[in-house]
């Protein structure tokens, strides 16, 4: 395959990320932290340049914003000055692979950037969306409103608010069963909603085309969520809508989004502060609105050591996120061929590697962590560059396919979370809403409901 200019200059950039990793200090060394930390924003900046990016708000820019903030800002601002500023960090870990651990998150970056680049584009962006008549949402809507009764009636809701208060209730555990099915039909019917609005009207968004059910069930599920302390589902909702709005009809200039980002951490920080008035020190600083993101960086460093000491998981310890979009299949395979649950997941062993086994509070993992765990520095290479490449194709056909479109708006709802999390994580709800969306399209069902004639019956 012949390599254009662009590629070339990142296939380069890969390159040389390869080598400073190889050549890592074995302790940490500050000097070097910064200058990984300069050779992703110079990446970054190239990459938004190169790609003549006119919307930035998209799952490129958020990604690479919050991989910032969760991969190089602990050993760059943090690690030297305040080390235990998060009380994830007095957490013991071996400070001699935060070089090693800083430089392979700068090759993931790069590795993202050469597989964004290699998905070339012919002929530019396709913009005309395939019209395949209206898509009913209101049975999808239903389904929502069902499953999240079911989830309050089983206490699933008051068990959520009960972990940020004084009054713990205890749920059933059918609960978040049933809680499984809002998330995709809740994004499935907010997509298929934008994608009804844009074969009405792709040029201008006119409010008075919305459908105010899909609108008042949003509205309800963003509030209802809101109001327990969780902050995933909320701030997933307006990632699909601000990314799609911002696709279709308004694009969004670096200068204009960055104080939206600051507002938004500021407000989740917040409602963060609200649901636990005890984390809230006294003691404030700007940087503290990243904490969620920052104390991520600790699993980098956690999984570098695991490795040195245990080696390559080859796989085991992404297990867990691949399986779980089909229902009981993780619980089936450990059954089936006696694997230990707490193996399957990045995120269990990093937790059980530093309680020595004991018990202790869930520590998360972060992408390059669950990565490099399993397949070390050549599976992040091919797996960043994958994630690259297919990001970049989902916004290349997201306006000519409904297919597409769902997956780039799923994408853009993981574009915070899918760092501090598996790289894998977003398959099950990617999967589910576009088979529920291919569902939608192929037997469409709608309903109508007029309140004044059964009132009047």
């Amino acid at each position: 395959m012949r390599l254009d200019k662009n590629q070339l200059l990142f296939l380069l950039l890969l390159i040389e990320a390869i080598v400073v990793y190889l050549l890592a200090p074995k302790v940490s060394n500050y000097g070097f932290n910064v200058f990984c930390a300069i050779q992703y924003i110079l990446s970054c900046v190239l990459f938004f340049i190169l790609k003549k990016k006119k919307n930035y708000l998209d799952f490129d820019v958020i990604f690479m914003i919050t991989y910032f903030f969760a991969l190089f800002f602990y050993p760059v601002f943090l690690f030297e000055n305040d080390p235990t500023r998060f009380f994830m960090f007095n957490l013991e870990f071996n400070h001699d692979v935060i070089s090693r651990a800083t430089a392979l998150s700068l090759l993931g970056m790069n590795a993202y950037i050469f597989g964004s680049f290699l998905c070339k584009q012919k002929g530019g962006r396709e913009n005309v969306m395939q019209n395949v008549g209206k898509i009913p949402v209101t049975n999808l809507l239903m389904i929502v409103i069902l499953s999240f009764l079911g989830y309050v009636v089983f206490g699933g809701y008051g068990q959520l608010a009960g972990e940020y208060s004084e009054e713990v209730q205890q749920g059933s555990s059918i609960a978040k069963y049933v809680f499984m099915f809002v998330p995709s039909f809740l994004y499935a019917a907010i997509i298929i909603g934008f994608y009804n609005l844009v074969i009405k009207n792709p040029n201008k968004f006119h409010f008075i085309n919305l459908n105010k059910f899909l609108l008042f069930v949003v509205l309800s599920l963003f509030l209802l969520m809101l109001a327990t302390g969780s902050r995933t589902i909320p701030l997933q909702i307006l990632l699909i809508i601000a990314g799609l709005y911002t696709l279709f009809y308004k694009q969004l200039s670096f200068f204009k989004l960055i104080p939206l980002i600051f507002l938004g951490m500021i407000g989740m920080f917040f409602i963060g502060i609200m649901r636990d008035p005890n984390s809230s020190t006294g003691n404030f600083q700007l940087i503290d609105i990243f904490m969620d993101l920052v104390i991520c960086n600790r699993n980098s460093f956690v999984a570098a050591d695991y490795v040195d000491q245990n080696g390559l998981t080859w796989g085991r310890s992404m297990l867990g996120s691949f399986l779980a979009p089909i229902p009981f299949l993780q619980n089936i395979v450990c059954s089936l061929f006696g694997i230990e649950t707490w193996t399957i997941a990045s995120s269990m062993i990093i937790t059980m590697f530093t309680f020595d086994g004991g018990e202790g509070f869930g520590l998360g993992t972060n992408i390059i962590a669950d990565i490099y765990m399993s397949f070390g520095m050549i599976g992040v290479i091919v797996l960043m560059a994958a994630l690259g490449y297919f990001i970049n194709y989902l916004l290349y056909k997201s306006k000519s396919s409904i297919y597409a479109l769902a997956g780039y708006a799923i994408m853009m709802s993981y574009s915070i979370f899918l760092v501090r999390a598996e790289f894998t994580f977003f398959l099950r709800v990617l999967i589910w809403t576009l088979c529920i969306i291919n569902i939608a399209k192929l037997h469409r069902i709608s309903y109508s409901f007029n309140l004044k004639k059964h009132l009047q019956n």
